[in-house]
């Protein structure tokens, strides 16, 4: 399963097409590049659109059809471009994944019902997980390629979407064969309940250029191939909206996460469970934002320089409520974003705390530095030199020879330790200094 990024109207620089799911020799697994290009596409709603049809049938084509306004680089000829391989596992992954399944094959759709690889699975315990399963699915687009036959019943016309109903009517016959294909009718009956049929004529009528008509230009093409075309790309794109699941949209990375998890769970053998598969994500995710916004919080606190306790608060203040909206952006809502919340605030609430410390330790030291060394300059040499020997013992004249210890001292300290340094240091040393005077 592969897939380009854009396939809007807005000019944007070409890319190649990625794989997302790959059949490896005895399970599905994720590629690193494809999950690598989602997990980029953080906040952006994606909308998913997958292509189903048999082998060599004209998939790449008809994807380049849909690139052709040049967002996309020209989508390989194999299994490319939201394209799904045959097999039930991957067809399963795709469909909880996409918004939009177009299914497309040549001529009536009568005879070319899907295949099953599951011929001997029980009839009623389908039946129960697609009834689980159909709310999750998306709208079903059925492509009939190089249609060329006029829709008809009774001699009379039958709209695309009639005769695609009518396709979808379990068939009598006892064959194994004919069991089977309206097994697979009643499926898509049950699992698409918003389903179109629309028709697309041969691109050219020259079987050489039919063999090589992803080479030609517009000019080459059949006019109402290229309008047909026109409309069929209007009309998925407009059907085409953000990926939600419980009725939350999905971004880049919640959709990478969605895909590791359902190929977990197939590759278990288990049937995926859409709400547990959301529970995973939901958990990764705000996990993700918990870690982010604690790092936003961290970066903020780690960028003032200031040891002011006023100071310290304001800065806190701005990095909690930078962390809270970054949280609030990347994480989604549930017992997960509940949980994180309380976790990201008790997180916050250590590393204030910490910090704090920190800044008291640091703030002691300056302030001790700051009063030994004020205490030296303007009280122990002055009495080493008899400097103050002339000073009245009266009260205020010794408070007049204090006055530039205390405003020295009011100037160079600083921090929450301010305080309590300068009070332990009138209380213990001042005393043993003036002693001496």
């Amino acid at each position: 399963m592969s897939f380009g990024q854009n396939i809007s109207s807005t000019s944007t620089p070409k890319m190649p097409p990625v794989c997302l799911i790959r059949q490896a020799d005895d399970a599905l697994e994720t590629c690193p590049d494809g999950i690598a290009l989602l997990q980029s596409l953080k906040h952006e709603p994606v909308a998913v659109i997958c292509l189903a049809g048999q082998y060599r049938t004209g998939k790449s084509f008809f994807l380049n059809q849909m690139c052709r306004k040049g967002d996309v680089s020209s989508v390989p000829s194999t299994n490319a471009g939201f394209v799904v391989g045959p097999t039930t596992e991957l067809f399963l992954v795709s469909e909880l994944t996409k918004h939009v399944c177009v299914h497309q094959h040549g001529g009536a759709a009568d005879n070319h019902v899907p295949k099953s690889d599951d011929d001997d699975d029980d009839d009623v315990q389908h039946s129960v997980h697609e009834s689980a399963l159909a709310p999750h699915f998306p709208p079903f687009v059925w492509l009939l390629r190089d249609f060329l036959l006029d829709i008809q019943e009774n001699g009379l016309p039958l709209t695309s979407n009639v005769y695609l109903e009518r396709s979808l009517q379990r068939r009598d016959g006892t064959s194994k064969r004919n069991e089977e294909r309206n097994r697979i009718r009643h499926s898509l009956r049950t699992l698409f309940t918003q389903r179109e049929c629309v028709t697309l004529i041969r691109p050219v009528t020259d079987e050489d250029k039919l063999r090589n008509a992803s080479t030609l230009p517009d000019a080459d093409l059949r006019p109402e191939f290229i309008v047909q075309m026109r409309a069929i790309r209007d009309r998925l794109l407009d059907v085409a909206r953000p990926k939600r699941v419980l009725n939350q949209v999905v971004d880049g990375p919640k959709l990478a996460h969605l895909v590791q998890s359902y190929v977990a769970t197939m590759n278990s053998g288990a049937v995926p469970d859409i709400k547990a598969a959301w529970e995973y994500v939901s958990d990764v995710t705000c996990e993700a934002a918990f870690v982010r916004a604690l790092d936003t919080y961290k970066t903020a606190m780690e960028s003032n320089t200031s040891m002011a306790q006023v100071e310290f608060e304001r800065v806190h203040k701005e990095a909690q409520d930078g962390a809270l909206v970054v949280f609030k952006s990347e994480s989604v809502e549930g017992d997960a974003r509940k949980r994180c919340f309380q976790k990201l605030k008790a997180a916050i609430a250590q590393t204030r705390a910490l910090q704090i410390n920190a800044l008291q330790e640091k703030s002691t030291l300056l302030c001790t530095d700051v009063v030994e060394r004020l205490a030296q300059q303007w009280l122990q040499s002055p009495i080493d030199s008899g400097e103050w020997d002339d000073i009245p013992s009266d009260g205020r004249a010794l408070g007049r020879g204090l006055t530039p210890f205390f405003h020295g001292y009011d100037e160079a300290g600083d921090g929450p330790s301010k305080t309590k340094v300068l009070v332990q240091f009138v209380k213990s040393d001042l005393p043993t200094i003036l002693d001496q005077f």
